[in-house]
């Protein structure tokens, strides 16, 4: 089944590489438009440069998509909301929000610093948080939206090493399955993406002997985008 995604507006946080920019290209070569959010930090979320989102946007418009950059933090609430504002200005509505940004700071539990758990669960849960919140208002008013979770194993099961990130795709986990409840009834469901078999924030090219997990993220978007129908 072919899926069409004209008309509709997709903002998606950590965009500039990973899962995010697989995201962005796939719904953008289905018509939709994107917001590619990303500070273009290192992993362990230091730094930021405009040039990962923008390569993204790029990429979409060279396609023949349509697309803007963004680099706000999303653990900022009114740089959230004016990423938000900017995309309505622009387009005049808000369908999709994929939660998607995230950093590691992985350390043994003994050995890792209260600032590391923090600034982990800031991005990964409060920064779900922030964004969702901002984009609620304009999918209750439009009756439709979709508000996608990026969660991983390590949130599930557990992984040595990464106490603060397990805690807080833990934490998403659980914000996803509250307010789907009450989303049902307003036409904007919540849904829970599950990572490939590499960790969703790993931005590295996949190696040769790791053309599995090559796939696996085609495949993942492949799903993601179907389950935003």
């Amino acid at each position: 089944m072919s899926l069409d995604f004209s008309g509709k507006v997709a903002i998606i946080t950590g965009a500039g590489g990973g899962l995010g920019r697989s995201h962005a290209l796939a719904l953008a070569a289905r018509g939709a438009r994107v917001v590619v959010n990303d500070m273009g930090g290192s992993v362990n979320g230091s730094g930021g440069a405009d040039t990962a989102a923008a390569k993204v946007v790029a990429e979409i418009v060279e396609l023949g998509g349509e697309a803007i950059a963004d680099h706000c933090d999303i653990t900022d609430v009114d740089a959230v909301a004016a990423m938000v504002a900017t995309a309505v200005d622009k387009w005049g509505r808000v369908d999709i929000l994929i939660n998607n940004a995230g950093i590691l700071r992985d350390k043994s539990f003994i050995k890792a610093e209260l600032d590391d758990f923090r600034k982990v669960i800031d991005v990964h849960l409060m920064g779900s948080v922030i964004c969702s919140k901002a984009v609620w208002p304009h999918m209750v008013e439009q009756n439709y939206g979709r508000i996608l979770m990026t969660t991983s194993a390590s949130g599930i099961y557990g992984n040595f090493g990464q106490a603060n990130y397990g805690a807080a795709k833990s934490g998403v986990v659980g914000l996803m399955n509250v307010p789907r409840h009450r989303g049902r009834t307003q036409g904007h469901p919540r849904q829970l993406a599950g990572p490939d078999r590499r960790d969703p924030h790993d931005r590295r090219p996949p190696r040769r002997e790791d053309s599995r997990s090559a796939c696996t993220r085609i495949d993942f978007t492949r799903r993601t985008v179907h389950g935003l129908r």
